[in-house]
């Protein structure tokens, strides 16, 4: 095999996943399954280590169990920071969602000229920031400034 047919061409930069140390690889499924609508992109287990990556929109989080060693870092990994932000298209209903999934509203919904978010925690205590970007009157948005379009670029596992 040549070298080209083994590198598949990529923007500049595309984030595939987000490792996050979580207690219960089976609870957190149904959690971010039910919350954000994410599906299994991958799911093996080898020499007794599964890995599981969930997509959700273009991105996605690669759920570790904890072990000894880690368990610590659960629902900690971002030193009392955000673990990530999720772009919604209802924020409200979202957090509905996320709400029943098990999660809690840690940060009350805010909204301002460009945008309506709330932060809500997972069911191991990592806080999500999740945002709805308005449109204006003349039918623009920031959103094209805090998510660049790359539609044309493959998605990748």
């Amino acid at each position: 095999m040549s070298d080209d047919a083994r590198h598949v061409p990529v923007p500049a930069a595309d984030w595939g996943r987000t490792v996050v140390v979580v207690r219960d690889q089976e609870a957190s499924l149904r959690y971010y399954r039910d919350a954000f609508g994410a599906h299994i992109l991958h799911d093996s287990t080898v020499n007794g280590f599964r890995y599981l990556h969930l997509g959700i929109g273009r991105g996605g989080l690669w759920l570790i169990a904890a072990s000894e060693h880690s368990a610590d870092a659960v629902g900690r990994q971002t030193g009392g920071h955000p673990l990530g932000v999720v772009y919604v298209s209802d924020v409200e209903a979202t957090i509905e969602r996320a709400v029943a999934a098990g999660a809690k509203v840690v940060k009350d919904l805010v909204a301002d000229a460009t945008a309506r978010y709330a932060h809500v925690s997972d069911i191991d205590g990592n806080e999500i920031v999740l945002v709805q970007i308005l449109v204006t009157d003349e039918g623009e948005s920031s959103y094209a400034e805090v998510r660049p379009d790359t539609s044309s670029s493959p998605r990748h596992r």
